[in-house]
């Protein structure tokens, strides 16, 4: 390793041991509950959209007078924000909903 690397191990070793256990932990789950691994993949799904629609408005006002794309990206941000706020609402409903358990 790398004289960088090495001091960022040390600088930030506890929050790589802290990713490490989450990811762990996640893997435990994951073979536990499917339905708990696809519920927080779904939600993960949700707030990254939701988030990058966020972003890409605030890009989009910060770049209107210097770009002229500055629309497109505008109405992309919008419609991130619209699917995540739906992603993470129908994923709501969903895991309230009681399926019935059909057996052959």
């Amino acid at each position: 390793m790398d004289t960088a690397t090495r001091e960022i191990a040390r600088t930030y070793w506890l929050l790589i041991l802290l990713r490490g256990i989450v990811a762990i932990l996640f893997g435990i789950m994951a073979i536990i509950s499917v339905e708990f691994t696809l519920l927080f993949l779904v939600y993960l799904f949700g707030a990254y959209v939701l988030l990058d629609g966020i972003l890409a408005i605030i890009v989009s006002l910060q770049e209107r007078k210097s770009s002229s794309a500055w629309l497109v990206v505008f109405l992309i941000g919008i419609v991130g924000i619209v699917v995540g706020v739906l992603v993470v609402i129908v994923a709501i409903v969903a895991s309230h909903a009681k399926v019935p358990n059909v057996s052959l």
